[in-house]
């Protein structure tokens, strides 16, 4: 059994990102030591790993990403963002992830690898944001209907994400990025960890990121920003 937990580490860049410390280890030490035992000259790239963006934070650039990011983490079983380029803080460059398998008793960090986004397809991703009726619910029809079957080159559509970007962005997510991560041979996979947590202690951990992240956003915000966390 492995213990994990959530402690903020000062970066190699002299502020402190929150990092997720298994048996007493930061992320980012086990992800130094891998690299040099990788073949995969992209690992090595991306160091310092002490310097990256966790994926769930709540500075990233778009509501609708952090919205993804928290929902993945409450799903049983997903490839979860980990870790991000701090200078992107999105999705489109360096992209950390951990495959998670949940039981009643038990959560699995099975195996650590980075994106490959040779294999995405941009307008095919742009078509599974409003556009994808697949998932709609009766809400949805009732709500977003009169745009459902228009296409990527309409003014209305254009229109539509212009003024709803982060709501299109979560639904891109959802239906294009997140079966894209659960794709084998979009990942390159380099530790098999088969890390066991405790979930109760395993919720503790995720309950506790959530009381620093937001913490550090309330500390963040000036007067005129809107609250959101």
């Amino acid at each position: 059994m492995n213990y994990i937990d959530v402690k903020d580490i000062e970066t190699i860049y002299g502020y402190k990102e929150s990092y997720w410390i298994i048996d007493g280890k930061p992320l980012p030490d086990y992800l130094s030591e891998w690299a040099l035992e990788s073949k995969h000259d992209n690992l090595k790239l991306m160091e310092p790993f002490n310097g990256l963006c966790p994926a769930w934070c709540k500075e990233l650039d778009y509501s609708g990403d952090i919205r993804w990011v928290w929902k993945l983490i409450e799903m049983d079983s997903v490839v979860l963002p980990l870790l991000l380029c701090p200078e992107d803080l999105d999705f489109t460059c360096t992209v950390i992830v951990v495959e998670v398998e949940k039981t009643k008793n038990f959560v699995y960090w099975d195996r650590i690898g980075y994106v490959l986004h040779e294999n995405e397809d941009f307008e095919e991703e742009k078509k599974n944001g409003i556009l994808n009726t697949s998932t709609y619910s009766d809400e949805d029809w009732e709500e977003y209907g009169y745009i459902a079957f228009e296409n990527i080159y309409s003014p209305l559509w254009q229109e539509w994400i212009s003024d709803h970007w982060d709501e299109e962005l979560y639904r891109r997510c959802m239906n294009y990025t997140l079966p894209y991560y659960q794709t084998e041979g979009n990942i390159c996979w380099i530790k098999d960890m088969n890390w066991i947590f405790d979930r109760t202690k395993y919720e503790q951990m995720v309950s506790k990121f959530r009381e620093l992240v937001d913490r550090k956003k309330l500390e963040n915000y000036s007067e005129n920003d809107i609250l959101d966390v």
